[in-house]
């Protein structure tokens, strides 16, 4: 069946909500979606469409992104985390830890952010890693990073 889902849309909007839009030919089940690695928070639409079954989905970033940006050599690893669904954004900071160490076996040693919050100066360390404001981060969300 995987074979016959066709990617649509697999983006990540401006405001940190990762959105996808598969179409098959055949019926579409939840178990269908298992390598697409939904997290349980998803809002998750299947129905049929012009004799087309779609699935629409969309979540708050949290997890693995390959970024690209202007001036970088290479896209890099980064483990994205929108801050919405934390009670702060260093909670935020420390769950992308969390899955930065699950994921790669290391800690990371930057964390990034689009605006930095008031008070909080460029630099600080926050948890285990240093703080970074960046233009290129998306809005409502954290990454944490290690050049290793």
């Amino acid at each position: 069946m995987m074979d016959e889902l066709i990617e649509l849309e697999n983006t990540l909007s401006a405001d940190g909500m990762r959105v996808l839009h598969l179409i098959s030919n055949l019926d579409i089940s939840l178990d269908d979606l298992k390598s697409y690695d939904l997290p349980a928070d998803a809002n998750v639409e299947i129905k049929k469409e012009a004799g087309a079954f779609h699935v629409r989905a969309s979540y708050p970033i949290h997890g693995l992104l390959r970024m690209e940006s202007d001036g970088w050599p290479t896209a890099k690893n980064l483990v994205v985390w929108n801050y919405g669904l934390c009670e702060s954004i260093s909670m935020a900071i420390q769950k992308a830890t969390e899955r930065y160490l699950e994921l790669f076996n290391d800690v990371p040693h930057y964390a990034f952010i689009r605006t930095l919050p008031r008070g909080i100066e460029n630099g600080k360390e926050v948890g285990d890693v240093i703080l970074l404001e960046a233009e290129w981060m998306v809005r409502r969300c954290v990454a944490v990073y290690s050049p290793g």
